[in-house]
């Protein structure tokens, strides 16, 4: 590993080939050009590890290539991590002789680049890579314009933007004659090359679904993304000491992880675990109140340290040429401002925003959480078109002497400061709808539980409400439903219970309209209206986890 800015900022692991020239190399009389590349997003995996072993492999092969990379003396190395690859080459040759080797092995390693396509492994895919593509702006270099870049610079460290036309100018004249266009052929195939790599990433892009949070994974993936909008000194130093204190502060563990990312024109710090479904609300607790305690827990005294530490790193990155050309051209690449001259001083900024990513192997898992092994069976469900708070129901189920009590009871009595709409269908079954800001969802569930249970102990001396009633509780809202699961059970405790669960089939969902017509046809339009209210999906899905009932979708054709 080499230390210094370039692994500060972006980890990158470095794999040197071909070393000649020495005396050229410790005078730094070498001219450079650094290729950037993009991550790779196949099938919306990260697959720029494979691009990475693709070169590496193509470096050890004894190839007429690789002999004409010898023989030229030319130093290179390549470099990788979750935000791309960088290809350095240096040599004492002119920047004419250099960009025609260069594109040599592009040409090259295009050829075996485009077979990922085809050849795409997805075994042993790493949470980060299927996070990637979560962190990139839609617009963002990384994904859809100018995925690969070529950058050259003189001896002395300096970029020349301007190198091919220079180039010509000098030329024209000796070349107009004879009719030498050698120059445009080379230049005309390095353009291409670089086009070609263009093109095989949008093919790659093509391949990705408008769902990446549908994934076949074995356990949810739960992420939270701070965005900060700049890539800048300041930005990037807040964000890698935000990090610093998350891994230091923090209880990691192979199933869990923080990753910089860049994503085009900013930045991404990705907090991310592994988790089993039952463990998500939990484990949403901890990372929210991790992430607050690493942002707000920076003193002025913290941030001096650092500050001045990353800086100074900066600053002396700098005087190494090589090390320059690829910092430069890195920051180039994703949009970097103000990297050019060190600034004496940088102020912290936090995110811009935060944002959460959850990944599920099915639509369902994302829609429905059902707790069917625990009393009361809680039920969430996520509807992203219901915006304005939660619609909750309370389903109850008993002989009907209790349920006409309960009845009574909560029309005259009932402690909570919010209208409560009462379902009595069937003489032994009764629902408590409500709605309310998820914020509160806790105090009034609460409120309820105390004042059904006080009720029903004085009234008929029940103790344990397990043994007399069955009870299902569920809610309807825009926020994940594993959180708006863990809000309801934080407003009515759960205990376990050794319930099966079993599929709703048709007649189950039907029950709910069978009283209104026994035609098929008026059935299926009558649920589909039914289920397009969220006060009466909240109804539905608590009779369901009354019964220990799911579904899978509200119309799919296995519930119609």
């Amino acid at each position: 590993m080499k230390k210094g800015l370039l692994v500060i900022f972006t980890a990158l692991l470095f794999v040197s080939c071909f070393a000649q020239n020495l005396y050229a190399a410790t005078n730094n009389q070498l001219n450079r050009v650094v290729v950037t590349f993009s991550p790779l997003v196949i099938k919306n995996i990260n697959c720029t590890n494979q691009l990475f072993n693709l070169f590496v492999e193509l470096s050890k092969n004894k190839t007429k290539l690789s002999e004409t990379i010898e023989d030229s003396g030319m130093l290179w190395s390549i470099s990788q991590n979750y935000c791309g690859i960088q290809i350095s080459f240096s040599s004492s040759k002119s920047l004419e002789e250099l960009f025609t080797i260069v594109s040599m092995l592009l040409e090259k390693s295009f050829a075996l680049s485009d077979k990922l396509l085809e050849n795409q492994n997805n075994n042993n895919v790493k949470a980060i890579d299927r996070l990637y593509l979560f962190a990139v702006k839609p617009d963002a270099v990384a994904f859809k314009s100018n995925p690969v870049t070529i950058r050259f610079f003189d001896y002395l460290g300096k970029e020349v933007p301007d190198f091919y036309s220079k180039l010509f100018q000098k030329n024209e004249a000796n070349e107009a004659d004879n009719g030498d266009d050698s120059l445009l052929t080379d230049k005309k195939d390095l353009t291409d090359v670089i086009a070609k790599y263009c093109d095989f990433y949008k093919k790659c892009a093509e391949t990705c679904s408008v769902r990446p949070n549908i994934q076949p994974v074995s356990k949810p993936i739960l992420a939270k993304l701070l965005i900060w909008d700049n890539l800048t000194p300041d930005t990037f130093i807040s964000a890698s000491l935000v990090k610093n204190k998350l891994i230091f502060d923090g209880e990691n563990n192979q199933n869990s992880g923080i990753e910089l990312i860049n994503t085009g024109n900013g930045m991404a710090l990705v907090v991310f675990c592994e988790t089993e479904k039952n463990s998500l609300y939990a484990q949403h607790l901890l990372m929210n109140k991790r992430i607050d305690a690493a942002v707000s827990g920076i003193g002025p005294k913290e941030w001096e340290a650092w500050n001045t530490k990353l800086l100074e790193v900066m600053r002396n990155d700098r005087r190494d040429f090589n090390k320059k050309a690829m910092f430069d051209a890195w920051n180039k690449h994703w949009s970097g401002k103000g990297f050019e001259a060190i600034p004496a001083k940088s102020d912290f900024k936090k995110p811009n925003y935060q944002k959460e990513v959850n990944i599920f192997a099915t639509q369902s898992d994302h829609a429905f959480y059902l707790s069917p092994d625990t009393y009361p069976a809680i039920y969430a469900c996520n509807d992203e078109d219901f915006k304005d708070g939660s619609n909750v129901a309370v389903c109850l189920e008993a002989k009907s002497n209790i349920i006409n009590g309960i009845e009574k009871h909560v029309g005259s009595s009932l402690p909570i400061s919010v209208p409560i709409t009462i379902n009595r269908k069937r003489p032994d079954r009764i629902t408590l709808s409500f709605y309310s800001p998820e914020a509160k969802i806790p105090a009034h569930l609460s409120r309820i539980k105390s004042s059904v249970a006080d009720f029903l102990y004085s009234k008929f001396k029940v103790t344990d409400l397990k043994q007399s009633i069955k009870i299902g509780i569920a809610g309807i809202s825009s926020i994940p439903a594993y959180q708006l699961q863990g809000l309801l059970s934080l407003g009515w405790p759960t205990t376990k219970a050794n319930a099966k669960i079993r599929v709703a089939n048709i007649s189950d969902l039907y029950d709910f309209v069978k009283n209104t017509s026994s035609n098929e046809k008026i059935l299926k339009l009558r649920w589909e209206n039914l289920a397009s209210s969220p006060q009466d999906k909240a109804y539905i899905l608590s009779v369901l986890a009354c019964n220990n009932l799911t579904i899978d979708s509200w119309f799919g054709e296995d519930n119609k």
